[in-house]
């Protein structure tokens, strides 16, 4: 178990410093890392507490519960509650499965519901999928609001990689009609340890994305996108 706690008052350091801890846990599940509640040290306070049961045969249920409580003239409470449980199907299969409940004021966001399933299965030493399906659905200014993420990743020998990605939505803050619909594929090719080539096509939705504690904004992207990564 570990228990956090936060009072931030006036906690300002300027550009070039990091943040303080946002005792907000930090998801890999899309729906969920770009509905990630950002912290506010200039005023802001709450815990964060975590409980986690590993079973004999390596599976694990882990309990998380986060407040934060901002005070601008109004007071904003944001909530969650997240229940993740982890497990190896026939001692190599990855399996997760979640669900996560949260209310952000912050964002006119209620009774926020998500849940998601993902799975990593390794065919034979060469190949290997990977799925990851979620869903979303929130109360914001009395409209039902729904979010679908679906991703197929397929890999062979960890140096040949392709991915196909959908997502659906009926956010009327990104959309003008009932629903959008982004769909894209990528294709990667791992040239050396220090190279690799990714080429992408089709449409990327945007929004925010957390790591590490640092959130950012991704654009919305339509078209086709050609990267090199290179380390040295």
């Amino acid at each position: 178990m570990s228990l956090e706690y936060k009072f931030y008052n006036n906690f300002i350091l300027g550009t070039g410093f990091n943040e303080p801890p946002a005792l907000v846990k930090e998801h890999t599940y899309l729906v969920l890392n770009r509905s990630s509640h950002v912290s506010q040290p200039f005023n802001e306070k709450g815990y964060q507490i975590e409980l986690f049961y590993t079973y004999p045969d390596a599976s694990r249920l882990t309990v998380n519960h986060t407040l934060a409580i901002n005070n601008f003239a109004k007071e904003f409470i944001y909530q969650e509650y997240c229940i993740e449980y982890s497990t190896l199907l026939l001692k190599k299969h990855v399996f997760k499965l979640f669900l996560d409940y949260a209310k952000d004021p912050f964002k006119m966001e209620h009774n926020r519901i998500s849940t998601g399933v993902y799975a990593d299965f390794i065919m034979n030493s060469s190949f290997g999928l990977k799925t990851d399906c979620e869903f979303q659905s929130l109360v914001r200014n009395s409209s039902l609001v729904k979010n679908i993420f679906i991703s197929i990743t397929s890999d062979y020998r960890s140096k040949i990689s392709g991915n196909l990605t959908i997502e659906i939505s009926n956010d009327p803050f990104l959309i003008a009609g009932n629903n959008k619909t982004w769909f894209g594929g990528s294709f990667g090719y791992k040239i050396n340890s220090k190279n690799n080539i990714q080429l992408f096509a089709g449409q990327r939705r945007g929004g925010p994305a957390c790591n590490s504690g640092v959130c950012y904004e991704i654009l919305d992207f339509k078209g086709i996108e050609l990267r090199l990564k290179t380390r040295f």
